[in-house]
Formats: C-alpha cells, sequence, structure tokens
C-alpha cells in the first residue's frame, strides 16, 4: 500500500506492461514467420506432388507407347512369318522371343510348324524310296522282258482267273496279237471255244501241283493245227 500511494508499485506495473508488450510482439512476429515458412511449405510439397504427379503420367504414356509398339511389332512379324509359312517354307521361324501371350503362341506355332516339317520330311523321303523301289522293279521287269522276247520258245503269263497279263515277242508273232492288245484277256478272247477249254483245264491242273507239269497241246496255227510240249508252272 505504502509503493502504491508513493507511485513507485504504479511505476512497476506500467514497466511489467511495456515488457509484455514487446515479447507479445516479439512472440506474434515468430508465430507470424512460422505461419509463413509452414506456407512456404505447404506450397513447395503441393507443387513437389504435381510435379511428381505430372512425370508419373509422362512415364506412364511412354510405357504405354513402348508397349503398345512392341505389341504391334510381334503382330506384325507373327502374320509375316504365318505368310512365308503358308507358302510352304516350312523352314521358317517366328522370331519372337518375348513372355508375354504374342511369345507364347510364337512358341507354339513354331513347335507345329517343325511337328509338320518332321512329318513331311518323312513322307518325302518315303516316297523318294517307294520311287527307287519302283525304278528297280521297271528295270527288272525290263530286264525280265528282254530276255522273254530273245527267247525263241512261247512264253505267256496268266492271273489266277486265266487273263493275260504278258506275252513274249514269240507269241506275239504266232498268234498275230501284241502285247498290249492281249493283256486282261482270256483264251476264249484269242482261240475257239475247243482249243481255250482245253488251255484252260491244263492251266487248272498246273495250279493244283506245286512243281512244273509238261504235257502236249493242240494249237490251232495260220497253217493248221501244230502239236506243243507245254510246260507250265504256278509263281
Amino acid at each position: 500500500a505504502a509503493l502504491l500511494e508513493a507511485g513507485t508499485g504504479k511505476a512497476l506495473i506500467d514497466k511489467i506492461r511495456v515488457e509484455f508488450s514487446k515479447f507479445t510482439k516479439v512472440e506474434e512476429g515468430h508465430i507470424a514467420q512460422g505461419y509463413a515458412t509452414a506456407s512456404q511449405t505447404t506450397s513447395d510439397t503441393r507443387r513437389m506432388v504435381l510435379w511428381m504427379v505430372v512425370l508419373s503420367v509422362i512415364f506412364g504414356s511412354v510405357v504405354a507407347a513402348l508397349s503398345i509398339r512392341s505389341i504391334v511389332r510381334s503382330v506384325a512379324i507373327l502374320l509375316e512369318s504365318t505368310r512365308v509359312i503358308g507358302e510352304g517354307n516350312l523352314k521358317h521361324r517366328i522370331k519372337i522371343k518375348s513372355k508375354d501371350e504374342i511369345g507364347q503362341l510364337a512358341v507354339a506355332f513354331n513347335q507345329m510348324v517343325a511337328k509338320r516339317q518332321k512329318t513331311e520330311d518323312e513322307l518325302t523321303a518315303e516316297i523318294a524310296e517307294r520311287k527307287h523301289t519302283e525304278a528297280e522293279l521297271h528295270e527288272s521287269e525290263s530286264r525280265l522282258k528282254g530276255i522273254l522276247d530273245n527267247s525263241s520258245t512261247v512264253v505267256f503269263l496268266k492271273d489266277l482267273v486265266g487273263k493275260y497279263m504278258l506275252v513274249n515277242k514269240c507269241y506275239e508273232k504266232l498268234f498275230h496279237v501284241t502285247n498290249d492288245e492281249i493283256a486282261g484277256k482270256t483264251d476264249f478272247d484269242i482261240f475257239p471255244d475247243e482249243f481255250a477249254r482245253a488251255f484252260q483245264a491244263q492251266d487248272r491242273r498246273a495250279l493244283d501241283h506245286k512243281e512244273p507239269i509238261s504235257t502236249e497241246e493242240d494249237v490251232p496255227c495260220d497253217d493248221g493245227i501244230h502239236t506243243y510240249i507245254s510246260t507250265k508252272f504256278s509263281l
């Protein structure tokens, strides 16, 4: 009470108020500065996030474009390879090594073509072998025909039902018929019935025996009937 009455207490309070006011202003400045700093940081953060989003979009677009380009290129290779293989080039292979669905399709297609090529190679080899066998058979038949044609004996070959399959030159000359003309015909197409029946009877005897049989046969010729010793056997 004495200090207040003397004015000392009032002066002290005023001084405290002044100091508090200064402190308050300093703190307000610090707060304002902190708020400005926080605002700047927030703005920088937003700007950084925005740039990250933009860069992500650009990167995604580039990756998508490259992926589409790769797919289009793979499809083009697949179509071209299909065309080449379709034209008969079975040695061609699709050169796509990607691990995606198109790459798996290329692998499956190559395996299918390889199997087809193997089958065709085997078939080609079999055809070549058959042609070689046929050529050898034809050569063998030509040699046999040459031997028969140069024989002075009448030689003929019939099937199991009595149809002529082959005759030699001596037969052609004697009965005035060529090998091509008599092929598929029987004795009834060449000789009178009584002679044809006799010839076929001897043919049946030859079929019933495992060994050759020889018999005399009367054969009508240009100058009359001749008797020949005929030897017949089954093959």
